[in-house]
C-alpha cells in the first residue's frame, strides 16, 4: 500500500521543506505537482517545481506531475492535444519524474452540457487516442502514465476506451464526497475501472474536510484502501496541523 500526497500550489503547501514534511507525516511515497495547465506551464509552480523536485529526490520521495488536459483550444486543431502530450513529457525529463498525470474530465465530454460537445465523440475519441499515444511515445521508458478522471465511468460520456487505451495505465477515480459510504463507492469505482483492463488502481480522496459530514478522510482512507492499491490525498494545499494529526498513524 503507497500513499501520495497532491499539490496545487506549491507557495499555498509552504514550500518545498513543508510538503516533505506533511508527505512523510502522511508516510506518502510520492507527491503529485501540478505542472501544466493544457499547453501551457502552470505559473503559480514555475519557479519552484525544479527546487521542490530536487528537494523530494533527496528526500527519498518519488516525483509525479499532473496536468490539467484540454481537449480543444479556440483556433487549435488535433495537434493540440499532442502539444500537451509532448510539454508533459518534456516537463518530466526535465523534473526526473516517474509518472504523469493526466487528469481528464469534463473538457473531455461529449455530454449536452460537456466541454467537448462541440467537437463531437468520434473527435473526441480521436483526440484522446492521439493524446495517450503521443504522452507514451514521448516519454521516458520508466516513466509511468497516470489517468485522473471521474469516479463513476458509466455516469460520464468520455472516451474511456481511448484514456485507458493501455494496460499499463495508472487508473487513477476520485473519489470525495462520503454519500452512502466510501467502502461501497471505492468498491464500485474498482469494478467499474477495471472493465477497462486497468490493473492498477489508485483511489485519490479528501485529505482534509471541507464540508462538515460531507468528507471524512479517516474513513475515507480505512475504506477505500479495501479496493486500491494505494490511495491519493487531495490535496496539501488545504492540510493544516489539525487535519495531519487526525491522519497520522493511518
Amino acid at each position: 500500500m503507497t500513499n501520495g500526497l497532491w499539490i496545487h500550489k506549491i507557495d499555498r503547501c509552504g514550500g518545498p521543506v513543508r510538503i516533505i514534511d506533511t508527505a512523510k507525516r502522511l508516510k506518502a511515497s510520492h507527491i503529485i505537482v501540478k505542472s501544466r495547465d493544457g499547453a501551457s506551464s502552470y505559473k503559480a509552480n514555475r519557479k519552484m517545481l525544479k527546487s521542490l523536485s530536487l528537494t523530494a529526490r533527496m528526500s527519498g520521495l518519488d516525483i509525479w506531475l499532473w496536468s490539467w488536459v484540454r481537449a480543444m483550444s479556440p483556433g487549435k486543431g488535433q495537434a493540440y492535444v499532442e502539444d500537451q502530450a509532448m510539454l508533459l513529457a518534456q516537463d518530466a525529463h526535465q523534473a526526473g519524474a516517474k509518472c504523469v498525470v493526466a487528469n481528464m474530465e469534463s473538457p473531455w465530454s461529449w455530454s449536452r452540457f460537456g466541454g467537448g460537445m462541440l467537437l463531437g465523440e468520434a473527435e473526441l475519441r480521436l483526440r484522446a487516442y492521439k493524446y495517450v499515444t503521443t504522452l507514451r511515445d514521448s516519454l521516458h521508458k520508466n516513466c509511468k502514465i497516470g489517468i485522473s478522471s471521474f469516479r463513476f465511468p458509466r455516469w460520464h460520456r468520455l472516451p474511456w476506451e481511448e484514456m485507458l487505451q493501455s494496460t499499463e495505465v495508472i487508473g487513477m477515480p476520485q473519489l470525495y464526497f462520503e454519500r452512502k459510504g466510501y467502502d461501497e463507492q471505492a468498491q464500485k469505482a474498482n469494478l467499474e475501472w477495471r472493465k477497462f483492463d486497468v490493473k492498477d488502481i489508485r483511489i485519490s480522496g479528501p485529505g482534509y474536510i471541507w464540508k462538515k459530514g460531507k468528507m471524512d478522510p479517516v474513513s475515507f482512507y480505512k475504506e477505500a484502501k479495501r479496493h486500491c492499491k494505494g490511495v491519493d490525498w487531495w490535496k496539501a494545499d488545504g492540510m493544516d496541523d489539525e487535519a495531519l494529526s487526525a491522519l497520522d498513524g493511518l
